[in-house]
Order: structure tokens, then sequence, then C-alpha cells
């Protein structure tokens, strides 16, 4: 009895773990699980005929790098208000959930070629995947995502504003 009990529980987690496995694949911002290269960020309303955008991603010592040599332009995709607190040096504010309310003037006053590198605050913030997405789609090409780019920029004691 305990034997089949036992092989019960077995078949239902093997179930459980091929189930799993398969729901995460159908997702467009599954895990990441047998993967080395970064996947494409799904779409999100943008109402664009593209179905993802591939994010380019910059390691803090390439930002650094661009930072010293003015090669880019760095965009907050926090709120006013966490912006105000404290920003990269120079780095404009560009809500990534407000993009609808700055894109125009944005694209007026910025050449489409510039360099551009997003970042929010914490690994796993998505603000700036969405902001880098979202310019890439305005028709930017050389957009970069900076991984937690403010808590990088911080440990790196690189210079920041507040207002």
């Amino acid at each position: 009895m305990v034997k089949a009990f036992i092989k019960e529980i077995l078949i239902i987690s093997i179930i459980s773990v091929i189930l799993a496995f398969i729901v995460n694949s159908l997702r467009t911002q599954g895990l990441p699980l047998f993967e080395s290269a970064p996947r494409p960020l799904a779409q999100t309303n943008d109402h664009s005929t593209a179905d993802s955008v591939m994010i380019k991603e910059i390691s803090i010592e390439e930002a650094i790098d661009g930072f010293t040599k003015g090669k880019f332009l760095f965009a907050d995709a926090r709120s006013e208000k966490e912006y105000k607190s404290g920003h990269i040096k120079g780095a404009l504010n560009l809500p990534a959930g407000e993009f609808d309310d700055w894109v125009g003037s944005f694209l007026e006053t910025t050449d489409p070629e510039a360099n551009i590198i997003t970042y929010c605050e914490g690994y796993y913030c998505t603000l700036a995947k969405e902001l880098a997405q979202k310019l890439i789609m305005a028709g930017f090409e050389n957009v970069y995502y900076l991984p937690d780019g403010w808590g990088n920029w911080n440990k790196n004691r690189m210079p920041v504003e507040t207002e």
C-alpha cells in the first residue's frame, strides 16, 4: 500500500513538472531555463506591427566608459519623484509609463542615431527594458538597457544629481 502511494506521488510530480515546463515555454516572458542568449522582450500594448524587439544589454563598465567619454545619453525610466531624489548626472527623466506624454518633444530634439542607455533601480525592474523597447519602436537604433542601472551606478561611486 505504501508502495502504491509513493508511485502515485511520483507520477503526479512528474506530470506537474512536465506541465510547468510546457507553460513556461509558452509564456512570452517565461524563465530562460535552458537558454544562454537573451530573449526578445515581447510587445506590451504598443499597437505596433512588430511582435518583439531585441533589447541590447550594456555592462556597467561600458556605461561608465561611455559616460566619461560623453558617448551616451542616459534615460531614467523611473517616476519623476524617484528621478528627483537622485539620478545619473545629466540623465533625462523619461518615465516609461508616461511615454505618450513626452515622446513627441523627445523625437523633435533627439538625433535618431543617438546612443541611449535606459536604466531604472533594481535588478528585476522592467521599466528600463520597457523604455528601451518603446524607443526602438519609435525609431531609435542605438538603445541599450543597463541592468540595475541606478544601483550599479551608485556602487561604482559615479556622478549623480538630485533636484
